[in-house]
């Protein structure tokens, strides 16, 4: 359901400076903001794949997981490397690499979607 989905986004999102001071760091809190956002795309690419899946077209689910992967790590890579040369700070890349799949998923989405719009036609 879509109103867990977001119940469960905002209190991961504004939620996070407890959790951070839970887990005991509070530098945390945008790491665990940053990450809530793949919250709100797993379920749609789940729905997606599973549809192709389904249908037995499992090219748009390969198409879609590739493209995932390569812009995740591709940001992670690039994005580290230019945090550790400037800033140094732990944080910074770590929220990069959370990024990269927040990235990544938005990309392998925006794949699913246009194979669907393809079918559609």
């Amino acid at each position: 359901c879509s109103s867990d989905l977001l119940l469960f986004f905002c209190l991961l999102y504004t939620g996070s400076d407890y959790l951070a001071k839970i887990m005991g760091d509070e530098h945390l809190s945008p790491l665990l903001q940053t990450g809530a956002f793949v919250t709100l795309f797993i379920p749609f690419i789940a729905v997606l794949r599973g549809f192709f899946q389904g249908e037995g077209n499992m090219t748009p689910v390969a198409t879609s997981q590739v493209f995932e992967q390569t812009l995740r790590i591709s940001v992670i890579l690039i994005g580290t490397f230019f945090i550790m040369r400037t800033t140094e700070s732990i944080y910074d890349a770590s929220r990069m690499a959370i990024l990269g799949t927040v990235l990544g998923e938005l990309g392998c989405l925006f794949v699913l979607f246009i194979h669907y719009l393809k079918i559609q036609k």
